[in-house]
């Protein structure tokens, strides 16, 4: 520890030291006097009042008092007018006819394709998952690959039978 570090702690711990003591060996609370509630007559000219500090005045009128918010005008007030209950309503619903659920959206999109004396290979993306796909093959247990056209890729979902076709971009 260098002399500045030194002498700021020890600056630091006299300080503690001092207002330790002070709390500890300080003077004893002074006790509060209590409030002395008798009446004592006004010097100056002014009467006292008539009623103690510790009375409060009332904040609401008395009972049976009239209500100073409701509504004051020439005319009777009208009768109200007599409840009749509404009439029933039938509704009628409509057969909701369930059309058969297509498949799913393709979740694939189209990345590129490869050519060579094997075949052709497609290459598809799920999000940031890469698939490498033939004529044929399975994708995800879902897809299949039914065919693969100059425009398109064809996919047959697999539950239900139903094609699907996925759009091959223009190569630019």
């Amino acid at each position: 520890m260098d002399s500045s570090q030194r002498r700021r702690w020890t600056v630091l711990l006299a300080t503690l030291l001092l207002t330790l003591a002070a709390a500890f060996l300080g003077p004893a609370p002074a006790e509060v006097p209590e409030l002395n509630t008798e009446r004592v007559p006004a010097r100056s000219g002014i009467p006292a009042p008539q009623h103690a500090a510790t009375e409060i005045a009332p904040v609401f009128a008395e009972e049976g008092a009239a209500d100073p918010f409701e509504k004051r005008g020439w005319a009777e007030p009208l009768a109200p007018a007599p409840l009749v209950a509404p009439a029933p309503v039938e509704r009628i619903v409509a057969p909701v006819i369930a059309e058969p659920a297509g498949p799913p959206s393709l979740p694939y999109r189209y990345v590129g394709k490869l050519s060579d004396e094997s075949g052709s290979v497609i290459y598809l993306a799920r999000g940031e998952v890469a698939f490498v796909a033939r004529v044929g093959e399975t994708l995800e247990g879902a897809y299949k690959v039914a065919a693969l056209q100059a425009r398109s890729v064809e996919f047959e979902y697999v539950p239900t039978g139903a094609k699907q076709s996925l759009p091959i971009p223009d190569a630019e």
